[in-house]
């Protein structure tokens, strides 16, 4: 009746004057827009059976549910391909820090090889330096008894010599003693240099003799 469509009109007129977003009154509003788009011809000259707008209401909110779906779809596939984004970052990041803490501790392996290597070379070299100097040592001390044992040696011979010297000329008090025979003094090195035997002076020499001394011919 126009009575009834009267008031579904105030009704449409209110809620798009006082537009509500619930799914409750969303028909309504575009009710009311698309009868305020045929709102020229009198409402007398309607005919219900030809001129009744039909409103979904349901499928527009499939539509709608639709394109949020969309939406959020795009929403998370940005947001998933960001994390991507991130986490091959930090993969990255994590490969390079990896990458560098091999560097590192390489080179401090390297170094300390090297530090190794020179200390066993300077120890090779000290130990090396030892053993030269215990050697010379041993060669200093060998040749030292050596040469103790030879001039022991020769003074026992020359002891010998001399001895048999003075008893064969009859000197009797030793290399520095004198011999007298009749009135004249004699000393044996004096007899060994008038014998022209330069060895026995020699060791007559070593043995005590006196160079200075003087027999009775002056």
């Amino acid at each position: 009746s126009v009575a009834t469509l009267a008031q579904g009109s105030s009704e449409i007129s209110q809620l798009v004057a006082r537009p509500c977003l619930c799914s409750k009154h969303r028909p309504l509003v575009h009710f009311a827009a698309m009868a305020a788009i045929f709102s020229c011809r009198p409402c007398s000259l309607l005919d219900p059976t030809q001129d009744t707008v039909r409103f979904d209401g349901a499928a527009m909110s499939d539509e709608k549910l639709g394109a949020v779906d969309v939406a959020l779809e795009a929403q998370r596939l940005r947001e998933e391909e960001a994390e991507q984004a991130r986490l091959r970052t930090e993969a990255g990041l994590a490969e390079e820090r990896r990458r560098e803490e091999e560097a590192r501790a390489r080179r401090e392996r390297e170094a300390q090889q090297r530090r190794a290597e020179e200390q066993r070379r300077r120890e090779a070299e000290r130990r090396e330096a030892e053993e030269r100097a215990l050697a010379e040592e041993r060669r200093w001390a060998q040749a030292e008894r050596e040469r103790a044992e030879a001039a022991e040696v020769e003074a026992r011979k020359r002891t010998v010599e001399v001895t048999k010297f003075l008893k064969d000329n009859g000197f009797a008090k030793g290399t520095a003693g004198p011999k007298k025979f009749l009135m004249r003094t004699t000393y044996p090195l004096h007899a060994a240099a008038k014998s022209g035997n330069a060895a026995m002076v020699e060791m007559l020499l070593l043995e005590g003799a006196h160079p200075a001394q003087k027999n009775s011919a002056g």
